[in-house]
């Protein structure tokens, strides 16, 4: 049987291409924390977030311009409801329906708030396409103290996340090891945070629990990292 040349063997071998990342970890985490300030900053411009009415009191009507009316494309609906500030317009299923839902947030404290802007609602629009043509399908209302409450729920359950995550962290590794995870686990949520803001999105309990999935993810990742880090530093030890 024949030598197997090791030369030859070396050079017959796949050439692996190595990245170090973290020679430009500097510049990534300058662009990194750019782009999160840059986001809040026009989040602020912009009037902060866009809450929903999980959030922030309001009423929320979902409506149907009968086809026997007049057609009733949304810049129509838009239109009638032009005299009702605040109003938030957007179609529910298939255009050709003409479904839509309309939003009102409450700015004072009103109790009658729910029933008088329902009324004025249907109103505008059964002056612009006829009463007989506009049909109520659903209304929803969330007062002031009931918003205030959710909103303070979500703030504290998330922190109480993220804390219990730093417990973990660091009861499985190190303190610095928490701290990093910490660091990155925030840097995720922070950014998609921005990002929500940045663009009006509406923020809603399905946003919260987006943003506690995210930061599962994120510590989910970060933990399989630092055990391999560990794995890594015993062999290293024992070599």
């Amino acid at each position: 049987c024949g030598r197997v040349d090791e030369a030859q063997y070396q050079l017959e071998a796949p050439v692996m291409k190595v990245i170090q990342f973290l020679k430009y970890r500097k510049v990534f985490g300058v662009l990194s924390v750019a782009l999160i300030l840059g986001m809040l900053a026009v989040t602020i411009a912009r009037g902060g977030f866009n809450l929903g009415l999980d959030f922030q009191a309001g009423i929320s009507q979902r409506v149907e311009i009968s086809p026997a009316g007049a057609k009733a494309p949304i810049d129509q609906i838009r239109t009638a409801l032009r005299g009702i500030d605040g109003a938030q317009i957007q179609v529910v299923g298939n255009p050709a329906d003409q479904e839509y839902g309309i939003k009102v947030k409450q700015q004072g404290n009103e109790k009658t708030f729910s029933d008088e802007m329902a009324r004025k609602i249907t109103g505008a629009l059964g002056d612009a396409f006829g009463a007989g043509n506009v049909k109520l399908l659903q209304t929803e209302y969330v007062g002031p103290r009931f918003s205030a409450d959710l909103a303070s729920q979500a703030a504290f359950l998330t922190i109480f996340a993220v804390l219990l995550i730093l417990l973990y962290s660091w009861f499985r590794f190190k303190l610095e090891y928490a701290v990093a995870a910490i660091t990155a686990l925030i840097h995720d949520a922070l950014f998609m945070v921005g990002f929500i803001g940045a663009f009006q999105l509406e923020v809603t309990t399905a946003t919260v629990a987006a943003v506690l999935t995210i930061i599962g993810y994120s510590i989910n990742d970060t933990i399989v990292i630092f055990d391999r880090i560990r794995e890594n530093n015993t062999l290293m030890r024992e070599s």
